[in-house]
């Protein structure tokens, strides 16, 4: 009976090692998801993206702002998706 046990223990912290190293590799990446600011209004130059950002940080909360040329320069916010 005791062989029995401590190969039945010996199996069960194998696979509690396993599923803890599964675990610890999955990466939680956040998505993002752009669309046109409805409130910036302004030159909004695709070299410098400063106040795109932080109108969209600011005033439609946001992660980031920047200018995007979409046949026309126009402020995109991005917002988790």
């Amino acid at each position: 009976m005791t062989s029995f046990s401590s190969k039945f223990y010996i199996v069960f912290m194998l696979l509690c090692l396993v599923l803890l190293l599964i675990i610890s590799n999955c990466d939680v990446e956040a998505r993002f998801c752009g669309e046109p600011s409805m409130t910036y209004s302004g030159k909004c130059d695709i070299h410098n993206s400063r106040y795109c950002n932080k109108h969209c940080v600011n005033m439609e909360f946001a992660a980031y702002g920047v200018c995007f040329d979409n046949g026309g320069l126009d402020c995109f916010c991005y917002i988790e998706c």
